[in-house]
């Protein structure tokens, strides 16, 4: 009768433990979530999307030629 008291104790205590696992990591979540918003709000407020400016004057990758005008000998 003890074993199986001590059992069920312990298999209540494993799910306690479980419970309060999976509050922590939600609570966590929530956090970053809202920071995630908090910053993307700031940014808008700041001036807009944040763009990239990417220049085009060149190759972007291998086996792209470079098309220069030079004179070659006739």
């Amino acid at each position: 009768m003890m074993v199986e008291a001590a059992l069920s104790l312990q298999s209540a205590l494993s799910i306690l433990i479980i419970e309060v696992i999976c509050l922590g990591v939600t609570n966590l979540l929530q956090k970053r979530e809202t920071k995630k918003l908090q910053k993307e709000q700031e940014s808008k407020k700041e001036g807009g999307e944040n763009r990239k400016v990417i220049e085009g004057s060149g190759p972007r990758g291998f086996e792209q030629k470079i098309d220069e005008d030079d004179e070659t000998d006739d």
